[in-house]
């Protein structure tokens, strides 16, 4: 069994002085045999997640300013 720490770093620049900064840590315990798919999962998911909360907080902010 093999214990594997994914740490994902994603920064987004939104509107030149907004910047959004995630880090996602993932825990993965590979069992051999067993393809780790649910990391590139977790990854891709946090990333789309990233990209959705930015595109809305750059509608906020226009809508405000």
């Amino acid at each position: 069994m093999i214990v594997v720490v994914v740490v994902t770093v994603v920064v987004v620049v939104v509107s030149g002085n907004v910047v959004v900064v995630v880090v996602e840590v993932d825990v993965v315990v590979v069992v051999p045999g067993i393809v780790a798919i649910d990391v590139l999962v977790d990854v891709l998911v946090g990333i789309v997640v990233v990209i959705v909360v930015v595109i809305i907080v750059d509608v906020v902010i226009d809508v405000v300013a």
